[in-house]
């Protein structure tokens, strides 16, 4: 099964295929229409939710066979606090973790897990915060007040720290806070009430150079973009997502339920899984550990109360995003104008040295596919042919 993969995997597969003696399953991966809205949404969804590799937690959208988080049956009944949440994982991590290494970014989420952490420390353990220059910037008051347990590197050490120290101490991050409270959604505060449906009709929502992500996207997919909906697609798409939608565990009514549910079921796994896939690029290791760091908020309490709480997690304007995680960190910092002021960073970006993207532009160099024991494939090592068509569904 495959861990991770570049929405351009379409790519290689296309062109390991054509390698191959001609058969009807070479023809079909040859001829498949990756990029047709109907035949792969999920890869207009991708770029639209700005994910290279979007995987489908409903299991019914994915053109490839990939390990899947699942999603938990919504639990009505459930009515923990986000509070309590934050401090019970904490307690848990402390039962079998005696050194903890938080990757802090300076955001809000990694600030929620440092301080989750901090308030249930028992005295005979030990935590660090691993930051960067750039997590002094976005948060220099919580530096100033805890800087004798955060170490800073800059960024081509901090991910070399991150391989070498595998191992030696359990490495958190604030992974899928954003996927628990919405993701994208602070981008569109005036339309967050709007029709889920009305998404269709923004102006170029698939517009590549607001990510730093896709330096690599070659001219097919850009003029693929360039091409606007017909009625027919347009149609056709609706009726997948209203199908995706009614999946989701409530109604989806608004362009904030509706991004919501993307980001939680599509772009979930993808920030589960980035930084094992960013610290193998960056290192240029052979394999990647699948395993070198834990998400905090990948837990199933925290996906009940977003479930159940999803009134709280924007209830009015652009400074009451993510309100009850700025409410915890308040109570811990007293720091009243955090509440006011703070507001969502693409934190990670930060954290991510010059020649991450450098790499990015050059397709050849990046992995198309990393499977579940860490396997790694690229241009240098091509998956083999039979392992190929094993992964794609769409093969009988």
């Amino acid at each position: 099964m495959i861990f991770s993969y570049n929405q351009n995997y379409y790519w290689h597969f296309k062109r390991i295929a054509k390698q191959q003696p001609s058969t009807a399953v070479t023809e079909e991966i040859i001829n498949y229409p990756f990029l047709n809205k109907s035949q792969n949404p999920l890869f207009w969804i991708g770029r639209f939710m700005r994910t290279e590799n979007p995987v489908d937690r409903t299991g019914h959208l994915n053109l490839i066979n990939s390990d899947i988080i699942p999603i938990p049956k919504i639990d009505k009944s459930f009515n923990k606090s986000f509070e309590e949440i934050c401090y019970s994982t904490a307690v848990n991590y402390w039962k079998t973790n005696s050194d903890i290494t938080v990757l802090w970014s300076g955001g809000l989420d990694s600030t929620c897990v440092a301080i989750s952490f901090l308030d249930t420390k028992p005295f005979d353990k030990k935590i660090t915060l691993l930051g960067t220059q750039e997590s002094i910037d976005e948060y220099p008051g919580f530096y100033e007040s805890h800087k004798s347990i955060i170490q800073i590197e800059n960024t081509e050490n901090f991910w070399k720290k991150l391989e070498l120290l595998q191992n030696k101490t359990s490495y958190v991050t604030g992974d899928i806070g954003d996927q628990i409270f919405g993701g994208r959604i602070d981008e569109y505060p005036d339309q967050k009430n709007d029709d889920w449906e009305t998404f269709i009709d923004w102006d170029d929502p698939f517009a590549l150079e607001n990510s730093p992500y896709f330096y690599h996207t070659t001219i097919e997919i850009l003029n693929k973009f360039k091409i606007p909906w017909n009625k027919y697609e347009k149609y056709q798409f609706l009726q997948t997502l209203n199908m995706f939608n009614s999946l989701a565990p409530f109604k989806i009514k608004t362009i904030q339920d509706f991004i919501w549910w993307l980001s939680f079921s599509i772009r979930y796994q993808t920030a589960a899984r980035n930084t094992s896939v960013f610290c193998s690029e960056l290192n240029k290791s052979e394999k990647v550990n699948v395993n070198c760091y834990s998400c905090f908020f990948d837990t199933y309490d925290f996906q009940q109360w977003s479930f159940n709480n999803h009134h709280l997690k924007y209830p009015a304007g652009i400074e009451t995003y993510k309100q009850p995680m700025k409410n915890f960190i308040v109570n811990y910092t007293k720091d009243i104008d955090y509440i006011f002021f703070k507001k969502k960073e693409k934190s990670t970006t930060k954290l991510l040295p010059p020649s991450f993207f450098q790499n990015m532009r050059k397709p050849d160099s990046n992995h198309y596919l990393v499977m579940s024991d860490g396997t790694i494939y690229n241009r240098d090592k091509d998956i083999p042919f039979e392992i190929l068509t094993s992964t794609l569904k769409f093969i009988k």
